[in-house]
């Protein structure tokens, strides 16, 4: 009987699989029943594993054959908790016990934090919005513009990476963003970068008209320590690589030796990093190294100190100023030199 549970709502989940388990059970009904309806929890509590000591019936509410109302499980089992359990802030509401069914998604402290942010359905959306390929630099630029707006609302992203229809952010391991709730952090970010994609639009598209509702899902995941945070960045800068020179192959394959898809799936099947460049150099004269590195690297944005005429003084002079402001770069950082080590303050 003697559970110590560190916050309220485990407690709760612990008691209802207990209920779940034992309901088809007559006598584990009764304890469970029981348990539930003590005026004075901590008389069940108190009981050791294999105590033989018996409840006191008269502390026992109501009829032993009704479960409790949700209101009667928020009462009691806060009267069972009472010795240990954190005090929630009430509303002076009888309805207040539905907060309790919410789950605590908070963050392990002290580890760095990044949300991905994916396009949903982006294959589609970019066919309908005729995306050049394999790469359409203004949908790259627009997915750059909306990172660098995420960077200036919340300070404790520290770097991004974006590929394709994907960014990933970087928070500090010390954030406190929302308490470092997870549900909150992720839908905000999210939020920000889709209100953004649609409002920037007409920036690179000019007058195309935006058909169908960009929408994006995300995650966050937690890394322990910056060894494995970089080794993450630079999966998905070597992803980067990898999901371009095939594109940039299958569509010249596509659009210039006028294979079909299943063709220019089948004769890069099997193919190396070696293979696929002498294939695009032998047959369409296109050098891989040569290509922007937008498109080969990704991009990195990270803030950077700008100077900028903060005022004109009466007599025509500028007051010049600095300030720190996102940037977007192309850039290798899969290795030390020189990108970490001239950044070496993005992790400390």
């Amino acid at each position: 009987w003697k559970i110590i549970c560190s916050k309220l709502w485990k407690t709760e989940t612990w008691m209802l699989c207990r209920l779940s388990s034992v309901a088809c059970c007559p006598l584990n009904r009764v304890g469970a029943n029981s348990l539930w309806h003590l005026q004075g929890g901590l008389h069940a509590l108190s009981l050791k594993p294999g105590s033989k000591s018996p409840l006191d019936a008269s502390k026992l509410i109501g009829s032993l054959s009704n479960l409790p109302s949700q209101q009667t499980w928020g009462t009691n089992l806060r009267n069972c908790c009472a010795h240990g359990a954190r005090p929630r802030k009430m509303a002076n509401s009888k309805y207040e016990y539905v907060k309790d069914f919410e789950l605590d998604d908070t963050l392990l402290p002290n580890c760095w934090i990044v949300v991905r942010i994916d396009g949903k359905g982006f294959t589609r959306f970019s066919e309908l919005h005729k995306f050049e390929k394999p790469n359409d630099k203004r949908a790259l630029d627009l997915m750059d513009a909306c990172a660098k707006e995420v960077l200036n609302e919340f300070p404790d992203v520290r770097i991004a990476f974006g590929e394709s229809d994907e960014y990933s952010f970087v928070l500090h391991k010390s954030a406190k963003l929302y308490g470092r709730r997870s549900s909150k952090i992720v839908s905000i970010l999210v939020s920000c970068f889709s209100a953004n994609y649609v409002r920037q639009w007409s920036n690179f598209f000019g007058d195309q008209p935006l058909s169908s509702t960009p929408m994006f899902d995300g995650r966050a995941i937690l890394y322990p320590d910056v060894k494995t945070l970089r080794d993450y960045l630079t999966w998905r800068q070597v992803d980067t690589h990898i999901n371009n020179q095939y594109n940039t192959c299958f569509w010249a394959l596509v659009q210039q030796a006028g294979l079909s898809n299943a063709e220019a799936q089948a004769t890069l099947k099997g193919t190396d990093t070696g293979a696929k460049n002498e294939l695009l150099f032998s047959r369409f004269g296109i050098n891989y190294t040569h290509l922007p590195e937008q498109f080969k690297k990704g991009s990195v944005v990270i803030r950077r100190h700008q100077e900028f005429v903060a005022k004109q003084q009466e007599d025509g002079t500028a007051v010049i100023r600095t300030r720190r402001v996102p940037v977007v770069m192309y850039c290798d950082i899969t290795k030390e030199q020189p990108f970490w080590s001239e950044n070496s303050d993005l992790l400390a």
